[in-house]
């Protein structure tokens, strides 16, 4: 579900009305009810919640007023979900006793590029210790939507092959 929220006043026309507009794009295929505002002077707050949509997807809105003087649109809101794209392999798979290095990743605002909110991770990885390690990326942006994700890190000793062997019990031998 989604939440539509937007601000109007009457102006003390006793014919206002108002709905929303909304739809995947700016075309807005859909009409919320419209709704009787009556004739007060002050700004009311209109909300509506649309259910059924799909998730993951952007949607686009507007609130739209109408009295005797004719129709005013609203400008364009829209709602998204953050995302949260992981750069590099998940899970990752590193070698015990190595620098783990981070792979990086990026937070996408379909609703207000560019991204400005803020983010984090958390968790660790002991690149000492064999074992699996969960890392949580976290973002949330100015209108409070946020996203998560994580990463799995797998530390393994390293593969056979990678391992130098010392003969400590070989000869030493001189010139």
């Amino acid at each position: 579900s989604g939440r539509m929220n937007g601000t109007v006043n009457p102006n003390g026309t006793n014919e206002a009305t108002v709905w929303f507009e909304w739809g995947p794009d700016i075309g807005y295929s859909n009409l919320t009810q419209p709704v009787n505002l009556g004739n007060g002077t002050n700004v009311l707050l209109v909300t509506a919640v649309l259910s059924n949509l799909t998730a993951g997807a952007e949607y686009h809105y507007r609130l739209v007023a109408s009295n005797r003087f004719g129709v005013f649109p609203g400008a364009d809101q829209c709602l998204g979900p953050l995302r949260i794209v992981l750069a590099g392999s998940n899970p990752l798979i590193v070698q015990r006793g190595t620098a783990f290095v981070e792979p990086g990743y990026s937070v996408t605002d379909p609703c207000s590029p560019p991204f400005t909110g803020v983010t984090g991770v958390s968790g660790t990885v002991d690149m000492n210790t064999v074992g699996a390690y969960v890392l949580t990326y976290s973002a949330t942006n100015a209108l409070g939507a946020a996203a998560s994700a994580t990463r799995t890190v797998s530390v393994v000793v390293p593969a056979a092959s990678e391992i130098v062997y010392v003969n400590q019990n070989a000869p030493v031998g001189s010139l």
